[in-house]
């Protein structure tokens, strides 16, 4: 990954409504109690020649679980089904992703899985030029 790639990534972390940082991914430990959020903005995002930005957003729990949702699987499949980064338009594509809440089981050094998520997805095509 460039520095130009590593620059455009901002990381802001907030605690209890509080925020406790912001800047660029590394060199900070998440809390460890109350209620995270962490929203991921990476500014570098161009596809074709399309420009855009990509911004994930976690909340958990840190007091429950020390263990951020993960993204597990994320596909884009056009209207026969099949799986592509293109579409005619936007109502000619799906979304399928999976996603997941984890806790570390000490006794079977595993992931359990933890019931109980809300995943939201959304997008927005305002940034696309129109003609």
């Amino acid at each position: 990954m460039g520095l130009r790639s590593k620059l455009s990534r901002k990381f802001k972390v907030t605690q209890n409504g509080n925020s406790v940082y912001f800047g660029n991914i590394g060199g900070f430990t998440l809390p460890t109690s109350g209620e995270i959020s962490i929203m991921l903005s990476n500014l570098n995002v161009k596809v074709d020649d399309v420009v855009g930005i990509n911004t994930t957003k976690f909340t958990y729990n840190a007091s429950q679980n020390n263990a951020p949702p993960t993204l597990q699987m994320l596909q884009f499949r056009n209207s026969e089904n099949v799986v592509t980064d293109r579409f005619s338009s936007a109502s000619h594509g799906t979304v399928r992703l999976s996603a997941g809440d984890f806790q570390y089981n000490s006794s079977n050094f595993a992931m359990d899985y933890i019931e109980g998520n809300t995943v939201e997805f959304s997008y927005n095509l305002s940034s696309i030029n129109k003609t």
